[in-house]
Parts: structure tokens; sequence; C-alpha cells
């Protein structure tokens, strides 16, 4: 999905450089795997920013649906996901919200734009993986933190309460 005007896109070469410098980050790989607690496949992650470079390796490392969402020079190339079964869905550009609905994602590492908003989309006790320099979100128990970033979890909404006449 792009929400921008095409003429902004990547070039061909932009986006290579980017292919070959995740295919070099084998150790941020499993840092990012371990912080979002992704041993076991299955589930969709939604990567952003930076997070972005680490799509078609979690795609394909676990068997994960992986979609990134920001500026279109950090995700991968459109269908760059689609050999091999691997499952890798972009959003690029700057849409006004995020645009998937409540408990949409297993996890999510996050970048500033839209943060908040990507709690909502994270199931309950989801992980989310933030820089340092970001802000915890609301909804969101600090789980650890280091010199680089923090790892959290989405906390739980309240149970509903169920209402009842009085006799």
């Amino acid at each position: 999905v792009w929400f921008e005007d095409p003429a902004a896109r990547a070039t061909p070469q932009v986006l290579e450089g980017f292919k070959r410098s995740e295919a070099h980050d084998a150790a941020g790989l499993e840092r990012v795997m371990a912080l979002l607690g992704l041993s076991e496949a299955g589930g969709t992650i939604l990567l952003m920013g930076d997070y972005a470079r680490f799509a078609t390796a979690l795609a394909a490392n676990l068997d994960f649906s992986v979609v990134t969402m920001g500026d279109s020079a950090l995700g991968p190339a459109p269908g760059t996901g689609v050999a091999r079964g691997i499952a890798v869905s972009s959003v690029h550009g700057s849409p006004r919200s995020v645009p998937f609905s409540d408990g949409s994602f297993r996890a999510a590492a996050l970048d500033d734009a839209h943060a908040a908003e990507v709690v909502r989309c994270v199931a309950p006790g989801g992980r989310l993986l933030g820089p340092i320099a970001l802000t915890l979100p609301a909804g969101v128990r600090e789980l650890a933190r280091d010199d680089r970033e923090w790892v959290g979890e989405r906390v739980p909404t309240a149970p509903m309460v169920t209402l009842g006449r009085r006799a």
C-alpha cells in the first residue's frame, strides 16, 4: 500500500542497498527475535522505521507474516517477500493513522511515528520494542531496558463488566 506520491518512491538502487544491509545483520535479527519473544512460529509482526530491515529474514526464518510501515526507503521493495511462501506486506509513506484493527499483531517494533496508536494494534500480552529515545506508550508495561532499546508488553484491557437488573 502506498500513501504517498508515486514519484517519491524509493529507487531500485536504494531498495537493493536495503536488501544487502538486511542480510548482514544476523546479530541484530537474533536480538529483535529475542526481545519480541518470537521463539515460536506463527502470527503477524509489525516492523516500523529501522526495524523494517529485518522483515524478510523474520518471515523466512520462523514463518511469520510481517508488515512493514514507514518510509519507503526503509522497507523491502514491494513483492520481495513473496518468493518461497515468505509473506511480507508493506505500508509505505505517511498515512494519517495506523490502518490496522485492534489486536491485529502478535508483536511490533516501533519508531516514533504513530507509536501510541500502534499499541492498540498489538494483541493484549503482545510484545512491543522501541528505541530508548522513544517514551514508553500508554498501555505498555516495561519488561526490560538497556542503553539502546526498551521492550514492553501490551497491558490487557480491563475485563468487561456484566450488567444485570436489580430484583
